[in-house]
């Protein structure tokens, strides 16, 4: 069950950075100077409910998966996936979220929105893997029980 849950928040985070990856953040380029403030403010009042909940839960059961793996798993398994969760958390916290609180009080900014979408590709690729090691660990879990 752990592993399961685990593995439907790290997919939908995983999915969810291809989808800012490749279409939203792009797009606020095209966001006329004035308005970009209001509307960053309220993109980042709806991540929470997008993007934070789920980074909770997927960081909560990525602990829970660390201690209590099935026993056909390699434990490195989980403590890598919660090495790379952790990982991430830290990194949003450190690069992500001063980008984002920069557009939000100095507004419209190329460059920052630039760096956004180039250091974005850390979450992007790190919620991939983790999507396609928990992947491996359902397969085998699933096949070998």
């Amino acid at each position: 069950m752990i592993l399961t849950v685990n593995l439907v928040f790290a997919a939908f985070l995983a999915g969810l950075h291809w989808y800012l990856q490749i279409v939203h953040y792009p797009l606020f380029s095209y966001i006329e100077k004035k308005p970009f403030i209001e509307y960053h403010i309220n993109h980042l009042k709806r991540n929470i409910f997008i993007l934070f909940i789920p980074m909770l839960a997927e960081g909560a059961f990525s602990i829970l998966l660390a201690f209590d793996y099935p026993s056909l798993l390699n434990p490195m398994i989980p403590i890598l996936c919660l090495c790379i969760s952790t990982g991430l958390w830290l990194y949003t916290f450190s690069n992500i979220a001063p980008l984002q609180d920069k557009l939000t009080t100095d507004g419209f900014d190329k460059e920052v929105i630039k760096k956004l979408e180039e250091t974005n590709w850390i979450r992007t690729i790190g919620w991939t893997v983790k999507t396609i090691l928990l992947i491996y660990c359902m397969t085998k879990v699933t096949f070998l029980a």
